[in-house]
Formats: C-alpha cells, sequence, structure tokens
C-alpha cells in the first residue's frame, strides 16, 4: 500500500493539458526524486497533493484517482485548507 498515490491522473488549467494519464505510487518513508524539462509538470504534480492547484483559476482536474495515506482522496468535501491541515498534523504528530 503506497503513502500517495495517483492513478491515471489528467490535469487542465482551460485548454491546456498540464498532466496527461500520470499514474505513480510512492512508499512511505522513501525519497522520491522528480526530474525532467522545464515545463513537464513536476510541480504541478506535486501541487496535486497540497491541493494549491485548487486555488489556481481555470483548473480543471480530472483527479477522482489522487490517494494521500490511501484514505484521503479528492472530493468536493475535502478541501484544500483540510487537506493542509491533516498534513501538519501528521508531521507535528510522529504518525
Amino acid at each position: 500500500m503506497y503513502k500517495v498515490e495517483t492513478r491515471e491522473v489528467n490535469l487542465f488549467y482551460g485548454d491546456n493539458r498540464a498532466l496527461k494519464s500520470v499514474t505513480m505510487g510512492i512508499d512511505e518513508n522513501k525519497v522520491v526524486a522528480m526530474i525532467g524539462p522545464s515545463g513537464c509538470g513536476k510541480s504541478t504534480y506535486l501541487r496535486l497533493f497540497n491541493r494549491m492547484n485548487d486555488m489556481i483559476p481555470d483548473f480543471l482536474p480530472d483527479l477522482t484517482n489522487v490517494n494521500i495515506n490511501c484514505a484521503i482522496s479528492y472530493n468536493d468535501l475535502i478541501t484544500p485548507y483540510f487537506i493542509q491541515y491533516l498534513i501538519t498534523w501528521e508531521n507535528s504528530s510522529g504518525l
């Protein structure tokens, strides 16, 4: 079971496709390096997890397969602020 996982994630800013069918699983307590050319979507992908993309105008996600701790996924009930709170609480409590 992955700590963070995406499956076939697509992301658009208006008509511009920023991510196309990205699938990745990250194990707990592992270091991951994302290497690629400027503009390839590294930062956009990372912003999925703290939901900072939600604040950008014309952000159109297809994010039904984004899981953090394999228990939290994107839906209308979970706000970016709640995700940031959970990440901060988990890191400060040693979980």
